[in-house]
This record gives structure tokens, sequence and C-alpha cells, in this order.
């Protein structure tokens, strides 16, 4: 058996803690970074057959998520908790 640190919001792990401190802060399941994997806007449009298609209710770019984090955020972003 061996000593791991984890992500607290995903599931990466590793043997040094310090490469999940400097994953976390920039982990896409961080609700701090305001990005599409934890906002209520954020949905699935993909069939079985075709396999995921994620796409976001407010028209906003999902592949603009790599900008989110040096740009504060998403401006339209929201939890069920807001």
């Amino acid at each position: 058996m061996k000593q791991v640190w984890k992500c607290d919001h995903c599931y990466k792990t590793d043997e040094k803690s310090e490469v999940i401190q400097s994953h976390e802060p920039k982990c896409t399941s961080n609700p701090d970074i305001k990005g599409c994997w934890t906002c209520v806007h954020h949905v699935d449009e993909g069939m079985p057959i075709s396999g995921p298609m994620y796409a976001c209710q407010k028209g906003k770019s999902i592949s603009d998520m790599d900008d989110f984090e040096s740009n504060g955020g998403c401006e339209i972003w929201e939890t069920d908790e807001n």
C-alpha cells in the first residue's frame, strides 16, 4: 500500500502532494474556476451511438473552457446554489 494525494475536485491522484497542489487551482472540476463542468448550463446532448456531445444551454462555446481560468471564469456561470 502506498500513500497518495487526491484532488478535492476530481479523481486525479499522485504520490507527490506538490503535483496535486499545482493541479487543483486549474482542475476543470473546481467550481472556483467557474467553468463548464461545474455549471448548470453544461449539458450532454450526445446519443449512445455517437457518444458525448457537450454543449452550453446558453450558447457559449465549450472550446473556450481553456480561457476561463485566465479570464476569471465564465460570465454566465451558475450553480444550483446561486
